[in-house]
């Protein structure tokens, strides 16, 4: 089992995969390693554990048939009987309530309901396909918003603020996971039957894809080992998430992330931007591609962020990430003034691409960027941003209607 184990890893790693990824139970490798390293000298040095080996043997081998049949029945039962959801989307019918820490999170209001729909998306049950224009927001935590309340996050506010969209009414969704960047976008927009379901993808995406590439944490959205897609090892997770309350859901008042993005280290690398920038680039022509190939439209939303140079002393305390506040990074490519330079590149070749591909874009990075009343950190809106993020998204897709 280990020698599995290590080898399925090795061959996940030469594709890509690192088992430094958060969520990737990358201490299983390490344990596996650690055991065959222990393991076989033990056994070749030792006569005695030789011999008892070698007379257990036929209940050494059907030990291990034993558990290897056992792990691929329950492997089978949980299919049926816990079905995971869909790739991209949360929990279908599931119901959290918040408390904001209004000092971590200033902008935001004290208690807030997130609710996800029969889909697994947040927003309300979709009508039938033809009663509505469907709008499905794709994107991270800045479009999935979970700290903010149902009724003001940008996806909701869209839906106020375009009631009606070529003469029908309109329905807004979100597709969004906190951690997902361009590559999970993309698979989504090519494999997910959701797509077939909706008349419009808006992808606000940009920042994942920039702070994954300085975490050095993998942007291709390389398949993990086929032992980490086992739904034995997710039910773990989400019974140490859940029962034990350490997850993403369980930090109600968002003390905990706060903490844990103000400890977590950046190692300085030499950061390649126009390698990254030339792979992001890639990533959008290929999402681009997906949606055309599908028939639905696409409109790119550039990333607004909170990083300037002119943020006040105020706003600096709010940044995690680009931190000069209560200790500075070392690291100058996560100085302010450099991110947002780097997050400017990265919506000019959004830009260019979607003018490449003819692929249309938002550009409402302009009208909300370095704005301390936006964002409660350094790219997460505020309320007041949700608002002002929904009225230009509304004046543009009232400017530019759909094609039928």
């Amino acid at each position: 089992m280990p020698a599995i184990v290590v080898g399925d890893s090795i061959v996940a790693v030469a594709r890509g995969w690192s088992p430094q990824t958060p969520g990737s139970f990358g201490a299983i490798v390490y344990l596996a390693a650690a055991t065959l390293a222990l393991g076989l000298p033990l056994a070749v040095v030792s006569r005695g554990l030789r011999r008892a080996l070698a007379r257990k043997r036929t209940e050494c081998w059907a030990f291990g048939a034993a558990g290897l049949c056992a792990w691929l029945v329950a492997e089978a039962a949980l299919g049926q009987l816990w079905p995971w959801p869909e790739f991209h989307c949360r929990w279908p019918n599931t119901r959290y309530a918040f408390e904001p820490n209004l000092f971590q999170m200033p902008g935001v209001s004290s208690k807030s309901q997130v609710a996800f729909n029969g889909q697994g998306l947040r927003g309300p049950e979709w009508p039938e396909r033809q009663a509505a224009y469907r709008i499905l927001c794709l994107g991270d935590s800045a479009t999935e918003c979970l700290y903010i309340d149902d009724q003001a996050t940008w996806t909701s506010r869209l839906a106020r603020e375009l009631p009606e969209l070529a003469g029908q009414s309109t329905w807004v969704g979100a597709a969004a996971v906190s951690e997902y960047a361009t590559a999970q976008h993309l698979k989504f927009l090519r494999e997910s039957p959701l797509v077939d379901q909706v008349d419009c993808i808006v992808a606000m995406v940009g920042v994942n894809d920039f702070l994954r590439s300085l975490m050095r944490l993998d942007v291709r959205g390389t398949p993990a080992p086929l032992w980490r897609r086992s739904r034995l090892i997710d039910l773990a997770r989400y019974d140490w998430n859940g029962r034990w309350q350490h997850g993403y859901y369980y930090d109600y008042d968002g003390r905990v992330l706060r903490y844990r993005r103000l400890g977590r280290p950046i190692e300085p690398f030499p950061f390649d931007l126009r390698k990254v920038a030339t792979e992001y680039s890639a990533r959008l022509r290929a999402m681009a591609d997906a949606a055309h190939a599908r028939g639905v439209r696409l409109v790119f939303v550039t990333q607004p962020v909170l990083w300037d140079d002119f943020v006040g002393e105020a706003g600096r305390k709010r940044m995690w990430f680009a931190r000069s506040d209560p200790v500075p990074r070392e690291w100058t490519s996560l100085d302010v003034g450099n991110c947002r330079e780097t997050i400017d590149e990265y919506n000019d070749l959004m830009l260019d691409t979607g003018e490449q591909t003819e692929t249309e874009v938002a550009d409402v990075a302009p009208d909300l960027t370095g704005w301390e009343d936006n964002f409660y950190d350094d790219y997460h809106l505020s309320e007041r941003g949700c608002a002002l993020l929904a009225q230009a998204l509304a004046r543009y897709l009232r400017d530019h209607p759909p094609q039928r």
